[in-house]
């Protein structure tokens, strides 16, 4: 009897033993999820509080990248720099130019650079990538194509990790203001401001860098080489100067001679004097002075008479 009520105290008790552990991992977990999701002042004040000077720029980084990571996946669209190259014959510059000017205003671009003389133009234009490659079809029919040539460079690793580190940046100095709203002492606001100034730099640095190379991607670049035909100018055709090419002629000559004149007195001035040291040095040695021939000859009858006795 006493057995049965004991299992019935233990039965009506059990329910509410179940509802109290559930009540325990409900609160364990919503604490470990505010401490998760705690803001940064929180634990910026926790590391002053325990004396680890230092570690709030750890902390804000580890924030600045949890978030990044939680957000939404960064587009992967392909990123290219597009250049191209054209060499055309015209049979009028001004026209030429007149055509530069005309397909980087309809396609929405600029031109960056030109340069124009006599027999040749030189243009780079800016355009739009998206009127890419109908410039190049509109600007290679300006004239007779002599050469075109295109080149693609591929940034779209380039592009977007500059992106993601950039936006990490962001998140960091704005837990970092954070902070600096949450220090107590002056130690802290010194700290927390350095930090804060060096990141604010990399910021800029890196919105500059991703600005210049957006640029490239959204805009192409063309070079525009516009040529006269042979000895043609803006003038109109020119004949040959013969006598220009003449005096060229004698010039080269001239310089011809004057170059073997002084090879001439090199090979004199060094080159006799070692001729005649080798010559002096082979008469010491082997020439009628003989003395080393006479040495040998020494010692060939030196072992004559050992052998004779």
């Amino acid at each position: 009897m006493n057995f049965m009520k004991k299992s019935c105290s233990l039965s009506a008790v059990s329910p509410f033993i179940a509802l109290l552990t559930l009540s325990l991992l409900a609160a364990g977990c919503s604490a470990k999820a505010d401490r998760a999701y705690s803001s940064v002042p929180a634990a910026y004040e926790s590391d002053r509080a325990s004396g680890r000077a230092g570690l709030y720029t750890e902390a804000a980084m580890d924030t600045a990248e949890a978030e990044m990571g939680s957000g939404p996946e960064a587009q992967t669209d392909r990123k290219l720099i597009l250049e191209g190259t054209i060499s055309i014959e015209v049979r009028d510059l001004s026209e030429a130019e007149e055509a530069v000017k005309h397909w980087s205003r309809v396609s929405g671009g600029y031109i960056a650079s030109s340069s124009l003389s006599e027999q040749r133009l030189y243009c780079t234009i800016r355009l739009p990538e998206s009127r890419f490659m109908e410039a190049m079809e509109g600007l290679g029919n300006t004239g007779a194509l002599r050469n075109r040539q295109i080149s693609t460079e591929d940034v779209t690793e380039q592009f977007y990790d500059m992106t993601a580190r950039l936006g990490t940046r962001k998140i960091l100095r704005d837990r970092l203001s954070e902070y600096l709203r949450g220090a107590k002492d002056i130690k802290d606001l010194i700290s927390i401001e350095t930090e804060l100034n060096n990141v604010q730099t990399e910021i800029e640095s890196m919105e500059g860098r991703l600005r210049r190379l957006t640029d490239r991607i959204d805009y192409a670049t063309i070079h525009i080489d516009a040529s006269l035909p042979w000895q043609t100018t803006r003038s109109g055709f020119q004949w040959p100067d013969f006598g220009d090419g003449f005096r060229r002629f004698g010039g080269a000559a001239a310089d011809f001679l004057y170059g073997l004149l002084f090879a001439v007195l090199y090979i004199i001035v060094f080159g006799v004097p070692l001729v005649l040291l080798a010559a002096l040095a082979y008469w010491i040695t082997f020439g009628k002075a003989g003395l080393v021939r006479k040495l040998f000859a020494r010692l060939g009858q030196g072992k004559k008479k050992k052998t004779g006795e």
